[in-house]
């Protein structure tokens, strides 16, 4: 009997990812991502906001883990306004770099 080649292929995968959760969670993200840069690209958004709004997208997309749709959804309109607040602090604070540097002596 000769075994199929692929069964193992298939063996190994599952046993890395039971359930496919990595998996899952890696295609919604990449998903995620690729469509916030489709739609802020098509809008012709500088570069800073294309860039800003894939890290939301990728950091919304991993960062949730609920089962159902429901909690999806509240951990959602939770968390995207922190991520937001603290791109635009960043964004903010990116001008005066802190600690100031010291006075020069000479």
């Amino acid at each position: 009997m000769v075994a199929d080649p692929t069964a193992s292929l298939r063996e190994r995968f599952a046993a890395a990812d039971p359930g496919l959760l990595r998996l899952a969670a890696g295609l919604r993200a990449a998903t995620g991502l690729t469509l916030t840069l489709a739609a802020l690209t098509s809008l012709d958004q500088p570069s800073v906001v294309v860039l800003a709004g894939g890290f939301t997208a990728v950091v919304t997309c991993v960062g949730i883990s609920d089962l159902h749709p429901r909690g999806q959804f509240r951990t959602l309109l939770a968390g995207a306004p922190v991520t937001l607040a603290a791109l635009t602090a960043g964004a903010l604070l990116a001008p005066s770099p802190w600690p100031p540097a010291p006075p020069s002596c000479c």
